[in-house]
């Protein structure tokens, strides 16, 4: 995208076939594939929803204002990494299940408080670390 947030959409489609395909240079129809998905189906949804404008003629795609309230939806994941959902759902787990052991008497030799304590530290650092790496992606 240009410094306006628009872009014509043979670039984007360009631009997410090198992404898929991990080639700087993909096939051709790999990048018709992509186009004509964004065109016949991903763009006018979005359009619909008010997250981008496509101007046929122009052959440019501009990305709206709304488009900010949606970042929060996307989230990308670098290879061999999961997502912070997944680690979110793990991290409850964990909690839960340590939740039972300690609330059962399994474990005595850690009070309740100090596991709920542990358990809000985790997910304190958790989110701030979260928010960082999100602020850095977004910058």
């Amino acid at each position: 995208m240009n410094s306006n947030g628009s872009s014509s959409l043979r670039s984007i489609s360009e631009e997410i076939a090198q992404i898929e395909s991990g080639s700087p240079t993909p096939e051709s129809k790999v990048r018709k594939s992509i186009y004509v998905s964004l065109l016949q189906t991903h763009l006018p949804k979005m359009e619909a929803v008010g997250i981008v404008r496509y101007d046929r003629e122009e052959d440019c795609v501009e990305l709206m204002p709304a488009a900010s309230n949606f970042s929060v939806y996307l989230e990308t994941v670098d290879n061999g990494d999961i997502p912070w959902s997944h680690y979110y759902v793990g991290l409850s787990i964990v909690a839960l299940f340590g939740s039972l052991l300690i609330f059962s008497g399994f474990f005595e030799f850690v009070s309740a408080i100090q596991w709920l304590f542990f358990i809000d530290m985790l997910f304190l650092i958790s989110s701030v670390a979260q928010l960082a790496h999100m602020k850095k992606i977004h910058i």
